[in-house]
C-alpha cells in the first residue's frame, strides 16, 4: 500500500531583513505528516511531478531560502519504495515591530559600582501593547541574535552602567527581533547625625526640640526631604534637615532623595528621654559632683546670661548647656547669693528667674 500521509500545518518563515524571503526548515513537519510510524523516506521538491519523479529536489530542507511558495513532499516506504505525496505552504512572519525603551536606573546605595535592576520593568513599552512574545536578555548583541548566555534573573540583575541587548521572540512564529537599553547608576544620598550631640527630650514634654541630620554628599537644593516618627508615621511639613516638632523619644528617620535621579535613602537619629526636667533653683559649685553645674542641657538652650541682684551681667554663653559653675566671665568665682537669669530656648522661647549659688 501507499503510506497513509497526515495533512501538515504550513511553515512560518522570518522576514529578517524585510525583503520577503525568509530561511525555512521545511522538515520540521516530518512526524506529523507519518503520525509516529516509521521507515519513511522524506524528499522535498518545488513541483508535484519533481515529487512523482523524484526530480525537482530541495538540495537543503534544513535552510532553504524562499519566497511564499507550495513545499510538495514526497514520503517513500523504504522497504516497498511505495511513496505517496503531499504538500504544505510556507508563509512569511514579519519581524516583532518594536519600541525603543527608556534606560532604567539603578542607585548605588554602597559605592562600589553596582546596582540592582529589574530588567523587566520596559517589556510593556518595547511591545506597545502587543501581546504574544517572549523576552530574553543578554550581554552581547551576537548572544542574543543566537539565544545564547541568556541572563538567568532579569527581574534581580546585578550590575555597573552597561548595555543590554533584548531578545523579543514571536510566541507563534518564532521570528524575533533585538533591541537594547543601557543601564546607568546613581549614588544614594548620604546622611549621618552630628557624632557630638545628644539628642534628650523631658518626660511628658510639651515644649519640642529640633534635632538636625548632616548632609554628606549633596546639598539642600539636590534633594527632597521627608521625616518619619518613631511610629514609621511622616511628619507633615518637615522637609529640611532640621525637624522642629520632636516631644518624645526614639529613632526618628529621615528619607533623603536625589531629585535628578530619584535615588533615595534613610538614615536615623536617636532621641532619648530624660530622667527629670526640672531647672535647677541652686548650685552647690563645691566639686563634689552633686549640683556642681547649672545643668540646661534639656531645653536647647541657645543663649544664657546671668546677672547679680544689681543688674549686673556677669555671665553669658551661647549655645548653653551645663557649663556654669558659679564663675564670672573673667573666671572668678561669683560669691554666695542670688543671681538672675534669662535663657532663650528652643530658637524663640525665653524663660527668666533666680538661681541661688551656695559653696
Amino acid at each position: 500500500p501507499k503510506p497513509v500521509l497526515v495533512q501538515a500545518p504550513n511553515v512560518l518563515g522570518c522576514d529578517t531583513d524585510i525583503d520577503g524571503i525568509a530561511i525555512y526548515d521545511i522538515t520540521v513537519n516530518e512526524t506529523t505528516i507519518i503520525a509516529g510510524q516509521t521507515g519513511f523516506i522524506f524528499s522535498y521538491h518545488t513541483t508535484l511531478i519533481g515529487a512523482e519523479t523524484s526530480s525537482d529536489l530541495i538540495a537543503d530542507p534544513l535552510n532553504f531560502e524562499s519566497p511564499i511558495v507550495t513545499v510538495f513532499v514526497r514520503v517513500e516506504d523504504a522497504a516497498t519504495g511505495c511513496f505517496e505525496t503531499t504538500t504544505f505552504d510556507l508563509e512569511l512572519a514579519p519581524k516583532p515591530v518594536l519600541v525603543q525603551s527608556d534606560n532604567i536606573l539603578g542607585c548605588d546605595n554602597d559605592d562600589d559600582g553596582i546596582a540592582d535592576y529589574d530588567l523587566t520593568l520596559n517589556e510593556a513599552i518595547i511591545i506597545a501593547g502587543q501581546t504574544g512574545f517572549i523576552f530574553s536578555y543578554y550581554t552581547t548583541l551576537l548572544d542574543a541574535q543566537t539565544s545564547t548566555a541568556a541572563i538567568a534573573n532579569p527581574d534581580d540583575y546585578q550590575s555597573g552602567a552597561t548595555t543590554i541587548y533584548v531578545r523579543v521572540e514571536d510566541a507563534t512564529s518564532g521570528c524575533f527581533e533585538t533591541t537594547t537599553f543601557d543601564l546607568f547608576f546613581g549614588i544614594s544620598p548620604e546622611t549621618t547625625s552630628p557624632l557630638d550631640v545628644v539628642y534628650e527630650v523631658c518626660p511628658n514634654a510639651t515644649v519640642p526640640i529640633t534635632i538636625t541630620a548632616e548632609a554628606v554628599n549633596y546639598t539642600a537644593s539636590e534633594v527632597s526631604i521627608i521625616w518619619f516618627d518613631p511610629d514609621g508615621v511622616e511628619i507633615p511639613g518637615q522637609t529640611s534637615l532640621d525637624l522642629s516638632t520632636v516631644l518624645v523619644e526614639g529613632d526618628y528617620e529621615i528619607l533623603v532623595t536625589f531629585n535628578d535621579t530619584g535615588c533615595a535613602e534613610s538614615a536615623f537619629i536617636e532621641v532619648t528621654e530624660l530622667e527629670t526636667c526640672v531647672i535647677p533653683q541652686g548650685i552647690s559649685p563645691n566639686g563634689d559632683d552633686i549640683n556642681d553645674s547649672f545643668d540646661l542641657s534639656s531645653y536647647d538652650v541657645q543663649k544664657l546670661e546671668i546677672y547679680n541682684r544689681y543688674g549686673r551681667l556677669v555671665y553669658s554663653k551661647l549655645e548653653y548647656s551645663s557649663e556654669w559653675e558659679g564663675q564670672s566671665n573673667d573666671g572668678d568665682m561669683l560669691p554666695v547669693g542670688t543671681y538672675y537669669y534669662v535663657m532663650n530656648f528652643q530658637g524663640d522661647q525665653q524663660r527668666a528667674a533666680w538661681v541661688y549659688i551656695n559653696r
